[in-house]
Formats: structure tokens, C-alpha cells, sequence
């Protein structure tokens, strides 16, 4: 190999060129993916309750809360975190699971089951799904 480097160096010199030639195109024809496309199955439900302590918000909006959210199909667990002036309530679906209808969904049961058992200085629920695709 070294004598033939040594006795035609334009040939060597223009297999490198080609090899840089062609790492400089694969580089630039690949397509990097810094955000892939995933989907995570969550969906929150915040409930603020101005004034009220974390056990009330526990007993007068977390609990019916969990209940009338976990009736939506393909839930795996149901969190709620009961603070002080607000309640948030986690939904962890199923994988696979459409999360646009499962919000759909848990806005029909929130409003329909919840809300007329709601205190009336609860303010009112903000959703949010983590879905990202």
C-alpha cells in the first residue's frame, strides 16, 4: 500500500476527495430529530379554591374530582395533589389511548359530575393533556 502511495499520489489524493466528497453529502442529506414525535398518555385537571386549606380542597374537590375523572375508559392511575388554595388532579392513560377524545371525555365527566357538586368558591378547572406528537 505504501509503494503504491508513493508511486501515484493523484490517484490517493482523489479516492480522499471522493470519500470527503461523500461524507459532506450523507452529513448534509441527514435529517437530525431534535423533538421526535412522542406521545405521552397524561392529562391535568387544575381546580383553584381560593382561601381553602389543603384538607378541604382534599375533601370538597380532589376526592369527587378522582371519582368523576377515573370513570373515563383506558385510565391506568388517577394523582391529585390537594395544596393550599388549589387542587390538581393527574390522569395517566392506557398507551395507545386517543388523547384527543380522552380530553374530550374528561371535560364532559368534569362538568357533568363534578360540577354541580362543585363549592361555589371553587373557581374554575383548567385541563391540560400531555400529548405531544
Amino acid at each position: 500500500m505504501e509503494k503504491f502511495s508513493v508511486r501515484r499520489p493523484f490517484t490517493v489524493l482523489v479516492a480522499v476527495l471522493i470519500v470527503i466528497i461523500l461524507g459532506f453529502v450523507s452529513v448534509s442529506n441527514m435529517t437530525t430529530d431534535l423533538l421526535p414525535s412522542m406521545s405521552l398518555p397524561y392529562m391535568i385537571v387544575v381546580t383553584p379554591y381560593p382561601g381553602a386549606s389543603p384538607e378541604r380542597v382534599e375533601t370538597a374537590v380532589s376526592e369527587p374530582m378522582e371519582r368523576a375523572l377515573g370513570t373515563i375508559s383506558h385510565v391506568k392511575n388517577v394523582y391529585s395533589v390537594s395544596s393550599e388554595n388549589y387542587s390538581m388532579t393527574q390522569l395517566e392513560f392506557e398507551d395507545g389511548t386517543d388523547m384527543d377524545s380522552a380530553m374530550v371525555k374528561g371535560c364532559r365527566a368534569r362538568s357533568s359530575r363534578r360540577g354541580r357538586r362543585c363549592p361555589t368558591a371553587a373557581g374554575r378547572r383548567a385541563s391540560s393533556r400531555s400529548a405531544w406528537t
